[in-house]
């Protein structure tokens, strides 16, 4: 069986981008809630406003996240995952399987260590 893998210059540019502070955690709060203004995801996942003004634009610039005006006053801006976005969730919830099955009951997690 010839199984073709990427190449390591593209698992160094995605991992990159998803080891990002903040940026996992921001794509998941909007696959839970749908949608949310800065502030709802600034009080949901504590992150402070400047950082997250860069991961949301990191986030846009990647087309992963969308900021949709309001055009009924007061003015305001929500964000919503893009198709792209929701499509790394999958990524997500495969890492968070294999970790479950594979380091759950490992004893150095139970003593507070790093994996």
């Amino acid at each position: 069986m010839n199984q073709q893998y990427p190449s390591i210059d593209v698992i160094k540019q995605a991992t990159d981008l998803v080891t990002t502070k903040w940026v996992l955690a921001i794509v998941f709060y909007l696959r839970l809630k749908q949608e949310a203004r800065f502030s709802e995801i600034q009080s949901g996942i504590n992150i402070n406003s400047r950082t997250l003004t860069e991961r949301l634009e990191l986030l846009e610039e990647h087309h992963l996240v969308e900021r949709i005006e309001s055009p009924t006053p007061p003015p305001h801006m929500t964000y919503v995952l893009t198709e792209k976005g929701v499509a790394l969730t999958g990524l997500m919830s495969t890492l968070s399987d294999w970790f479950d099955q594979y380091y759950s009951h490992d004893s150095c997690l139970e003593k507070g260590g790093d994996v």
